[in-house]
């Protein structure tokens, strides 16, 4: 049996399932806490799928805001360590990274490795203060900032802000700051022709160069989507070098599957940005034609 555990609405998963229908698999998705009392029953895993993680608790406590969210984050570690209890190890035979397991990848740290192993990388810093965005403008000249860690998730009363985006640090920007603030990253702005995609499962590669600077809305950030006039999109093959670096980054890592972002540059070059454990990849299976779901649940 493969057991599932997503994020609530996720349509690459159901394309999974489909296949899983299709090779006549049995599967147990998780979607309450009903269902976590019947898995504990069962405890028949053979296999298992994470893309994301999606709570199982419902409100405890609704009318005392502060009170739900401490019962509810307490209830879902009870939740995750029985579950992690009855799961086979995602390593052995699986997909994704295991949600309950509370495994997390610095960027940073990331971003060392991977020029160690040969990637060009954007140059980086962490700084908290006007002075310290003055120096790296001055000595890099365009710069970004993006999230050190996952996107922000904020949904309260008048308040609903929701994902991550790269910003550029323009000189308008850094006077309206203020003199300090919250550590942040900032990166030199790499100029780039294309981004490229990678979604890397089993030493397979899979990647999908997109036209981004065609557009306004996608110079800076790739993800900002225009929906009348979307950028084009093909299927790229990797250099064997670019792979190799791939392959091993991934080793280092002790991943098995994650989406990769790089950008090829105007001088010619592949500069590597993030790897991300729990990307999205369903678009990059429907726009390449690449069958991935269908790939995935064969594995399975």
């Amino acid at each position: 049996m493969v057991f599932i555990h997503t994020r609530p609405t996720d349509e690459t998963t159901l394309v999974v399932i489909q296949w899983l229908l299709f090779y006549r698999k049995d599967f147990f998705r998780l979607n309450s806490i009903a269902d976590l009392i019947r898995w504990n029953k069962e405890q028949k895993a053979d296999s298992c799928y994470f893309n994301g993680k999606g709570s199982i608790i419902p409100d405890v406590h609704p009318h005392d805001k502060e009170l739900n969210e401490q019962v509810r984050m307490y209830l879902q570690d009870q939740a995750d360590a029985l579950l992690l209890h009855t799961l086979p190890d995602e390593r052995k035979q699986g997909f994704g990274l295991s949600p309950f397991r509370h495994l997390r990848l610095n960027k940073l740290d990331v971003l060392s490795l991977a020029a160690s192993i040969g990637f060009s990388v954007p140059r980086s810093a962490v700084v908290s203060s006007k002075t310290g965005l003055r120096q790296c403008k001055e000595e890099w000249g365009r710069i970004i900032t993006k999230s050190m860690h996952e996107g922000i998730s904020v949904n309260a009363s008048g308040v609903l802000i929701n994902g991550q985006r790269t910003e550029e640090i323009t000189e308008e920007v850094l006077q309206s700051m203020a003199d300090s603030f919250f550590p942040s990253l900032v990166q030199q702005l790499i100029e780039k022709q294309f981004e490229i995609r990678v979604f890397f499962f089993r030493q397979q590669f899979y990647a999908l160069a997109t036209f981004t600077q065609h557009n306004a809305k996608s110079l800076i950030d790739g993800r900002a989507i225009d929906i009348q006039r979307p950028n084009r999109q093909v299927p790229y093959l990797l250099p064997d070098e670019v792979r190799t670096q791939i392959s091993t980054l991934m080793e280092k890592l002790r991943l098995d599957y994650g989406s990769l972002d790089l950008i090829y540059t105007t001088d010619n070059d592949y500069c590597f940005l993030e790897v991300n454990p729990y990307g999205q990849y369903g678009f990059l299976s429907e726009a390449g034609n690449y069958g991935i779901e269908k790939e995935i649940a064969a594995y399975l």
